[in-house]
């Protein structure tokens, strides 16, 4: 059933599903606007140089494998890494590499040759909390991706036909 909507006191005729577009645009805009913001907050944090005290490569059970194989286990490959940093006279340890990637989830196969041990580390730490550090700063690509999908989704949603003419008493008018 089309509804005629009015923008800038012009009526344009929008269908239901063109009206479900826009509400998922608005709820995907809303999302993805919230997750760059988190993303974005430490590159306010201030720096200190740190030391790599572990990095390893281990396997970790990660599942129970259903199927075929019933009861098997299903293990991944995950790279660790412990670095210590000072901020204001008191040492502090740290594990996250970046703020979007929980430990041992990033760098599997590269991470022992990216971050050896005794090597000078850039840490990144909240200033009200010095125990929240990172090491990197990662640009969240897909959420800028994710960013745009919305706008391009809201504005295919919006752009519908003009409709002219009289308004039926069974349209919906909304304002």
């Amino acid at each position: 059933m089309p509804y005629r909507i009015k923008v800038r006191g012009e009526r344009h005729r929008v269908t239901a599903i063109r009206l479900l577009a826009l509400a998922s645009a608005v709820i995907w805009l809303a999302f993805a606007i919230r997750a760059i913001g988190q993303a974005a907050t430490p590159l306010t944090w201030p720096t200190v140089t740190g030391r790599i005290t572990e990095s390893h490569v281990q396997q970790v059970f990660v599942a129970t494998y259903v199927g075929r194989y019933q009861n098997s286990p299903v293990y991944e490959w995950r790279f660790f890494v412990k670095y210590q940093y000072v901020v204001a006279g008191e040492t502090y340890v740290g594990t996250r590499i970046d703020a979007n990637t929980e430990p041992g989830r990033k760098y599997p196969l590269t991470g022992e040759r990216r971050y050896p041990v005794g090597s000078a580390v850039l840490v990144h730490y909240r200033p009200e909390n010095a125990t929240d550090a990172v090491l990197e700063l990662p640009i969240p690509w897909t959420w800028i991706v994710s960013l745009i999908g919305a706008a391009a989704l809201g504005w295919l949603s919006l752009s519908s036909r003009k409709s002219y003419g009289p308004q039926n008493a069974s349209e919906l008018l909304l304002v």
